[in-house]
């Protein structure tokens, strides 16, 4: 089974390759961060006998579930997901390669406590 914590190890390779640091390079990176803590989070709750829609409304019912057990750990997903969309809408949005490593370590803290804090 694939671990969202491969797409983790995918931006740190984007962090450290100043080539790979191109605005759909950093795009990419914040989208991955969302994605890797999204599963790691519905994987966890599954795991305890929740269920979620295989469409789009999946999103929000995962980010719901996750503040009723941990309002902070919500939130942090919920700003996740703020800056995807972002990323991947709004071709307005300047993806500087200075998000990359903020956006980074708030996932990496994310999924780092997910199995002791949901």
């Amino acid at each position: 089974m694939f671990s969202p914590d491969e797409f983790l190890t995918f931006v740190k390779t984007i962090r450290r390759k100043n080539e790979l640091q191109t605005e759909a390079g950093v795009r990419t990176a914040l989208n991955r961060c969302y994605f890797s803590s999204l599963v790691k989070a519905k994987n966890h709750l599954e795991s305890k006998g929740n269920n979620f829609s295989n469409n789009e409304e999946m999103h929000k019912e995962i980010i719901e579930k996750v503040k009723e057990a941990n309002e902070t750990m919500g939130d942090k997903l919920n700003t996740l997901l703020e800056m995807r969309n972002k990323a991947d809408y709004d071709m307005e949005f300047n993806g500087d390669s200075g998000l990359i490593s903020p956006i980074y370590g708030m996932s990496k803290s994310f999924n780092d406590k997910v199995s002791s804090k949901l």
